[in-house]
């Protein structure tokens, strides 16, 4: 019988919790470490259509990547996907930025997906990749190509006609980044949101923006997850949720 801990050991391992950054919420949050585990459901959120799909398939365990509680709770509906989870006793292990900088975490899995070569870190800046792309291409070639890659409907990019050979990445929110991936030489910054007086900023510096949506940029690592989860517990059934898109086009 393979125990919840078993599995959080193994996160662990590839991904060290307290590689987190201090203001993270990563590990298990919710739920018993010694209770059995038969089924997990892979997501990037909890919400009530997570809780849905775990229960569907009898999951007794969900691995986030964005931690199901980030800030302190005050106070707790019956009527929450949270309380919903406790009630159905379905525990869940939260790997975030320790996942997002890991050796073939989140990024890595974003610069596979975009087909970028000769990766390297970013001076000391685990959440930023430098490659290079197979051909060099203008911004919006590479934004075309990235929705296409990363099936994005929510892909934008500066306008422009400079030639685009390296690329920084940063999977999720980047824009903190900007004096690194500036001092790194990269002609774009390729992440999943920005903030306006950020990508004015970038805009300034002549580094081409390309966004494709935060949950975009991180989807992309719940498959490479749930294959290496399912090499190292074969015996456990691993799920991996559908979840929309929480914004469309007019």
């Amino acid at each position: 019988m393979t125990k919840i801990c078993e599995l959080y050991e193994y996160i662990n391992r590839i991904a060290p919790f307290d590689s987190a950054q201090t203001w993270d919420n990563s590990g298990l949050l919710l739920g018993d470490a010694d209770l059995p585990c038969h089924c997990v459901l892979l997501a990037l959120d909890i919400t009530e259509d997570t809780v849905k799909q775990a229960k569907e398939c009898s999951a007794d365990l969900v691995i986030t990547h964005h931690p199901v509680i980030f800030r302190p709770l005050s106070a707790l509906s019956y009527h929450t996907p949270i309380a919903e989870l406790i009630s159905s006793k379905i525990s869940v292990i939260s790997a975030h930025t320790n996942l997002d900088i890991a050796v073939d975490g989140v990024n890595d899995a974003l610069c596979r997906a975009l087909n970028l070569q000769d990766l390297t870190s970013v001076k000391e800046t685990p959440f930023l990749k430098l490659g290079t792309l197979p051909a060099a291409m203008k911004a919006s070639e590479f934004a075309a190509q990235a929705a296409r890659l990363l099936k994005s409907d929510c892909t934008s990019y500066t306008r422009g006609e400079k030639l685009l050979h390296t690329v920084a990445v940063c999977s999720g929110a980047g824009g903190e980044f900007f004096k690194e991936v500036v001092e790194s030489g990269a002609d774009a910054f390729f992440t999943g949101e920005l903030k306006y007086h950020e990508l004015l900023e970038f805009q300034r510096a002549g580094v081409a923006v390309i966004q494709a949506g935060h949950r975009e940029t991180e989807r992309v690592y719940k498959e490479d997850l749930a294959k290496k989860l399912s090499e190292q517990f074969p015996q456990i059934p691993f799920y991996t949720a559908q979840e929309e898109n929480l914004l469309t086009g007019v």
